[in-house]
């Protein structure tokens, strides 16, 4: 998901080079001609509602044949049509895109010390009754932090591993008192964006409070109805207050947090 602030200020530097279907077109299929993703663009509606719908699907869309970000080839693109300042932003916006941007991560096969602990692990008596499944979303758990298995290659050492000294160290009824707050644990941090929101707020059938930007003075976005699920996709605190992002329909936009109520799953 791209940062909010990043997004913001695409959507600031490319808006006034879209103000027609005809100038939007020659800007994206000068970066991006050959490429499928230009086929699932729609070039109609509000410069408004246009440009943030073409940063997000460019950003959901990530890479494009030449291993670029999409996001990044439209933006050198439109570097070209601006003035000296903008074209600041644009090589600062470019550089921030490709930290952010994951790297792939090489798996390594697990060392003798963790086949060893697998194999100790899976004798366990933990493995039978109810504790079993808590078990077994443990040892996912366990792998998953492995720098072996992240990419991150370590020198062996002889220092126990803390989990098998852990395991070692209680009994075997005790097991499942240990790894049941792990996996509650892992259950809770997987709580964020994108989640669910209803939107709420006392008079009328349909909010005109949605902008563009998260500002007050920001343009309007169109109307959401009254108790209607969003998805909520970001957040961002400003004076103004607390916004969230959102998307309804085909639309996307910013709303205050007074006239939303966010699921548990939100953070």
């Amino acid at each position: 998901m791209m940062n909010p602030e990043i997004f913001n200020e695409i959507v600031d530097i490319l808006t006034p080079l879209m103000g027609t279907e005809q100038s939007r077109q020659a800007l994206v299929y000068s970066a991006l001609l050959n490429e499928p993703v230009v086929k699932r663009i729609d070039f109609s509606g509000s410069t408004y509602e246009f440009v943030p719908q073409l940063v997000t699907k460019l950003g959901d869309y990530g890479k494009i044949s030449t291993g670029e970000l999409a996001v990044v080839v439209l933006l050198k693109a439109a570097k070209k049509e601006v003035g000296t300042d903008n074209q600041k932003r644009i090589n600062r916006l470019i550089r921030e895109l490709m930290q952010s941007s994951p790297r792939r991560q090489t798996h390594l096969p697990p060392t003798n010390s963790q086949r060893s602990f697998l194999e100790k692990l899976l004798s366990s008596p933990i493995w039978t009754g109810v504790g079993g499944i808590a078990a077994i979303l443990a040892l996912i758990v366990t792998f998953l932090t492995l720098p072996q298995l992240r990419g991150n290659e370590v020198t062996p050492t002889s220092t126990p591993n803390p989990t098998e000294t852990m395991l070692q160290a209680i009994p075997s009824n005790a097991a499942q008192s240990v790894i049941m707050p792990t996996v509650q644990s892992t259950i809770a941090a997987s709580r964020g964006f994108p989640c669910d929101g209803q939107i709420v707020f006392t008079t009328g059938a349909l909010l005109n409070q949605v902008r563009v930007l998260p500002s007050t003075t920001s343009p309007a976005r169109p109307p959401v109805q009254q108790g209607a699920t969003v998805t909520i996709t970001a957040s961002q605190v400003n004076s103004a207050g607390n916004w969230y992002q959102m998307t309804y329909g085909s639309n996307t936009g910013w709303i205050l947090d007074d006239y939303i109520e966010l699921s548990s799953q939100c953070p």
